[in-house]
């Protein structure tokens, strides 16, 4: 049985199709005056292509936002141990605001317009957007480093606690002054208290 030139030719494309697809998949984008800005990282040796800003944070020349952190990576002399790498990061929120961006206690930070999850992690530093946090009224909680609440919610690190409203919210205290569990609506939430 042959198979028809309509179906060979149907066949062709398929697999022509598939297969540049998977080259194009493994393709290596180097970098050039157009596609800079889709690195997520620079080395240090690099800080001549972008401009200090204020503190840790620098642009590129199309405006993209960088943070110099410090990062563990394998240590290619020694593959079973670790060393630490300083690096330009660009997987950052690009509309933060360097001029007026300043870490809080514990694991966050704000500018004029964000509160920012921020934290050291083994990549170097994290910095997420909580969209929903209100900057004027955002607060740590007293004597934890995770904890936070603003007018509207009660925060575990990036993530909104459900189900408790502040002002309806009663937190309990113990007699180090650090909050240990809150109550709502017939609600507990217990806080991990770190000694």
């Amino acid at each position: 049985m042959r198979a028809s030139p309509k179906f060979i030719l149907i066949a062709a494309i398929f697999f022509l199709s598939c297969n540049n697809k998977h080259k194009a998949e493994n393709k290596i984008v180097k970098p050039n005056k157009r596609n800079v800005d889709t690195l997520r990282q620079y080395d240090l040796d690099d800080s001549n292509k972008l401009t200090l800003i204020k503190d840790l944070f620098y642009k590129s020349n199309s405006g993209h936002l960088y943070q110099r952190t410090i990062a563990q990576v394998i240590n290619n002399d020694h593959p079973d141990s670790l060393m630490w790498k300083e690096y330009f990061n660009g997987t950052i929120p690009q509309d933060l605001d360097p001029e007026t961006f300043e870490q809080l206690d514990g694991w966050y930070a704000k500018d004029k317009n964000f509160i920012y999850y921020y934290r050291p992690v083994s990549g170097g530093m994290l910095i997420s957007k909580i969209d929903t946090a209100d900057t004027e009224t955002f607060r740590l909680l007293a004597g934890h480093y995770k904890y936070a609440m603003d007018k509207n919610f009660f925060y575990d690190e990036p993530q909104i606690i459900e189900g408790f409203i502040p002002s309806k919210t009663k937190l309990k205290i113990d007699n180090k002054g650090r909050v240990t569990e809150m109550t709502c609506n017939n609600k507990t939430y217990k806080f991990e208290v770190v000694e």
